[in-house]
């Protein structure tokens, strides 16, 4: 999370810089004078930038005052960080300046002589010259995506944060998608295998619970009875004869009569239980009455009969030589595993129970501690990495034992406790950067003025995400408070600068270039937030381009229309 602080103070920093050098060069412009110029850029925009730049290092900061560890450091990290901008831009930038032009007082020209005062006044004029016009359509369009509002969703789902392409993310859905199933579980730790036990009895009950895995499944339990049995299997295995040979030539003119015969006998078990079934006597009637070893039969007899008579019809009708070949592989494929695995029960010592240090080091490692404490591993039936499926499964585990965790568990409190940090980041920026302009302004209205490019600038964005289809999620939940410490700035750029004036003057002056440099210089930092192919980084990237270019339209095209009304 924090490393996404590289990229917005490259985008940031730079915009205190574009303010006060685009206010320096119109000053030396104007007086001719470098101590004049940096005299007014410093008590004029200087103290615009302290501002805006206080308001973006403070919506970072309030980042702090919460529980969640990678919202802290990316708080403090990209706060500190704005404030070294601004007290570079206040102290160092103006050192420099004074040594790069102290020879050139008396060469010193309009830095912009394409864009000559009389045309910038002209492109204000233009801009200013439909303030109803401008003002009813940016109510429309503020109210038709202030509507739209509720259907901007929060996803859940951390898969569609990553890159589609990983082959983990792609097997991850594909388990979901074919089995309903998922790599991620949730665990629990018992004291000793008797508590694991009944904890895995109680897990397995529940709703959302597909399986339980403890090293209690793996351990049989044994009572005398299975002994013997066990006991009785054992000399059955070792009086086996498994000298047959798999090898040897199977006898076709033999295997085609048992198949004969097989069927005939199927035929008539199939007449026989039918039969009995509705009401005859016959063999079935010795059973005693038991109708669902009858049912069973037929089930079993109406299965069999059609393979016998197709494989009859296939001997029938292929080569002697071609149905030997056939039976002497099948012989060997089948023949010689069950040989095989029965080889391998005759290895087995099965007059002993198998006890927990019979098993394998890597299941005991994982499944029990070395102070007897187990590990029970429950997976969910639904796709947990959804928020309904996810709080449910989350709900039936606390109603066995509170101490359950888990991915799924971590997950779903990560992601609250994530979407919880940065609304109440919100909150506290929004209430610190109200205390920061209104000691700035120190009028209600101005402070009323400076907030409304803000205001516009987060209803037409979340407007932008309903539209197209953009959904918060626990990436891009971080522009809640980055938008409004940074969008704040372009007001105070344009309000600060009406005080001074008297008027509205945009880009007849410095500020309007600067305003606009700086919102492209910023949307290019987090524009290229889009180009890698992690998709929460992406969206991200985007939505704070789309709120920076909203406050920046807000402030440059709605906020002058106001002032001038202000000032009839």
């Amino acid at each position: 999370i924090s490393q996404a602080c590289v990229i917005m103070l490259l985008g940031l920093g730079v915009d205190f810089g574009i303010q006060m050098m685009g206010r320096y060069e119109e000053e030396l412009a104007k007086h001719h004078e470098i101590k004049r110029a940096i005299q007014q850029t410093l008590q004029n925009t200087g103290l615009a930038v302290l501002t805006g730049g206080g308001t973006t290092a403070i919506a970072f900061l309030t980042m702090c005052f919460n529980d969640f560890l990678g919202l802290q450091e990316l708080g403090v990290i990209s706060g500190t960080g704005i404030f070294m901008s601004v007290i570079g831009n206040l102290l160092v930038l103006p050192a420099m300046l004074t040594l790069r032009d102290r020879h050139r007082e008396s060469v010193i020209k309009d830095k912009d002589p394409q864009l000559s005062p009389a045309f910038r006044a002209k492109f204000d004029q233009i801009l200013l010259s439909k303030p109803k016009w401008i003002l009813g359509a940016g109510v429309l369009v503020t109210v038709i995506a202030a509507a739209s509002l509720p259907k901007v969703g929060y996803d859940y789902n951390l898969l569609n944060l990553q890159s589609p392409q990983l082959e983990s993310v792609i097997f991850e859905k594909m388990l979901i998608e074919d089995t309903a199933s998922s790599t991620v579980y949730a665990v629990q730790v018992a004291d000793n295998r008797e508590e694991a036990k009944r904890l895995s009895a109680a897990f397995a009950e529940l709703k959302t619970v597909n399986a339980v895995r403890s090293v209690n499944d793996m351990l049989p339990e044994y009572d005398e009875e299975k002994l013997s049995l066990m006991g009785e299997l054992e000399a059955s295995l070792d009086a086996l004869d498994l000298s047959i040979d798999d090898q040897s030539d199977v006898d076709v003119s033999r295997a085609a009569r048992d198949l004969e015969n097989l069927l005939m006998m199927s035929q008539e078990g199939l007449a026989e239980a039918k039969k009995y079934s509705q009401g005859a006597g016959g063999f079935f009637a010795s059973l005693g009455g038991k109708k669902e070893m009858v049912e069973d039969a037929i089930e079993v007899f109406e299965k069999l009969i059609p393979p016998l008579r197709r494989s009859i019809e296939a001997m029938k009708g292929l080569e002697q030589i071609e149905v030997s070949e056939r039976l002497n592989r099948f012989q060997i494929e089948t023949v010689g595993k069950l040989k095989a695995e029965f080889e391998w029960l005759q290895g087995q010592n099965l007059s002993d129970p198998v006890l927990l240090q019979d098993l394998p080091a890597g299941l005991q490692q994982r499944y029990v501690s070395p102070n007897g404490k187990c590990l029970i591993e429950i997976d969910p039936k639904g796709n947990v990495w959804l928020e309904e499926p996810s709080r449910a499964f989350f709900n039936d585990l606390k109603s066995v034992s509170e101490s359950v965790t888990g991915t799924p568990v971590q997950n779903l409190a990560y992601i609250n406790l994530l979407r919880e940090s940065y609304v109440q980041a919100a909150v506290y920026a929004f209430i610190a950067i109200l205390v920061l302009i209104t000691l700035h302004f120190r009028n209600l209205v101005m402070v009323g003025l400076t907030l409304i490019p803000l205001l516009l600038g987060v209803l037409l964005t979340g407007g932008t995400m309903a539209w197209v289809g953009i959904p918060f999620n626990p990436a891009n939940i971080i522009t809640l408070p980055l938008v409004i410490g940074i969008g704040v700035a372009f007001g105070v750029y344009v309000v600060d600068r009406y005080r001074e004036e008297g008027s509205v003057k945009l880009f007849s002056s410095s500020t309007g270039k600067a305003i606009l440099l700086s919102a492209i210089t910023t949307m290019t930092g987090f524009l290229s937030m889009t180009t890698g192919d992690y998709v929460g980084l992406q969206s991200l990237g985007t939505v704070m381009s789309l709120g920076i270019f909203y406050c920046f339209l807000a402030s440059v095209l709605i906020l002058p229309q106001l002032l001038i009304f202000i000032k009839k």
